[in-house]
């Protein structure tokens, strides 16, 4: 609570960093990679559970992926990760702090459940870039354990003799 400013302002340095320096193409490749290992190695679940995913699946999918639907990611754009990061500034941010420590502050009541709350005018939250340039932000290299060869290897057949 005490340093939530602080973290605030990392935040925004971090979005900073992301949008001046360009979000590597990994971004994009490795949550897809990962989402088709997952599939490709779900265990199965029981007949019920599957007729009932791929009836929900068939309000949102298009038949030939009533399976696949919800588990295949197909990825973002560039274009979207860049109007997404476009909305993500300090004067578009609604800030929600809860803390026992703020009681005293809670001066309204909420209609249906009585639960008490203040609303107070957010501090200016001015990214300062300081973290980003000192080397505390990073953005993070490739992962180097997302799976990609599958094949099986194979044994070396081995001559046991028999001990007996």
């Amino acid at each position: 609570l005490k340093r939530k400013d602080e973290v605030l302002t990392a935040v925004f340095d971090y979005l900073d960093l992301i949008r001046d320096d360009k979000i590597p193409e990994y971004f994009y490749t490795e949550p897809v990679k990962m989402a088709e290992t997952f599939f490709r190695f779900r265990e199965t679940g029981g007949p019920a559970g599957f007729v009932e995913s791929a009836a929900g699946n068939m309000h949102h999918y298009s038949p030939d992926k009533y399976v696949s639907g919800p588990s295949l990611y197909k990825g973002i754009t560039k274009g979207q990760v860049k109007n997404l990061l476009d909305q993500m500034t300090p004067e578009a941010v609604l800030i929600s702090t809860v803390a026992r420590d703020l009681a005293p502050l809670a001066t309204s009541e909420e209609r249906w459940y009585k639960a008490r709350y203040g609303v107070q005018p957010a501090t200016k939250i001015v990214p300062k870039g300081e973290t980003a340039r000192n080397g505390q932000l990073l953005i993070p290299p490739p992962n180097p354990f997302i799976p990609t060869d599958f094949s099986l290897k194979s044994q070396v057949a081995e001559q046991i003799s028999d001990p007996i």
